[in-house]
């Protein structure tokens, strides 16, 4: 993964690409086929998460591509109490102003829908989030990351900002 200082956009993804089709490869899959690009993408964001918040996890581990209820990756710390939740896009247009507000009311429907997420999330992804009230409560760092390769206009800025979760 791409770490320098620095770094120009267009240098920035030529080492992205590099890297989700290194990831395509190593799963036997083809950086040609969306559904492919857009999983090593998730893995690619899972690894990058996992080491700014300094977990030792695999990033597959993370991933949830089935019954993930818009969250793509998910993990949790308790040492230092804190559970990271992300969306990720990976595409070449503009960032829908629908999918930040869906990924963000995440955070409603897990407080205050818990059977509906008991009845649509995957048996993994549950597991990790089902007390997510409680960690609330308790005062838990949750972190919600929407990325995308897109463009976001001013207008999907000011409203992921607005997004108070």
């Amino acid at each position: 993964m791409a770490t320098e200082a620095g770094m120009s956009v267009d240098a920035f993804r030529t080492h992205l690409r590099r890297d989700l089709e290194e990831t395509c490869k190593a799963n036997g899959k083809t950086y040609d086929n969306n559904q492919a690009r857009g999983f090593a993408f998730q893995l690619w964001v899972s690894d990058l998460l996992l080491r700014v918040h300094d977990i030792d996890q695999a990033p597959d581990d993370t991933v949830f591509t089935t019954n993930d209820l818009k969250i793509d990756i998910a993990f949790d710390e308790e040492e230092t109490k804190t559970l990271c939740l992300s969306q990720t896009k990976h595409e070449s247009g503009d960032v829908k102003e629908s999918d930040v507000t869906d990924f963000f009311l995440r955070h409603s429907i897990l407080l205050d829908q818990r059977e509906w997420v008991r009845e649509h999330a995957s048996e993994e992804l549950n597991d990790l989030i089902s007390d997510y009230r409680q960690r609330v409560a308790e005062g838990w760092n949750i972190n919600f990351y929407f990325i995308s390769t897109g463009s976001a206009s001013d207008r999907v800025k000011k409203l992921a900002a607005a997004m108070d979760v």
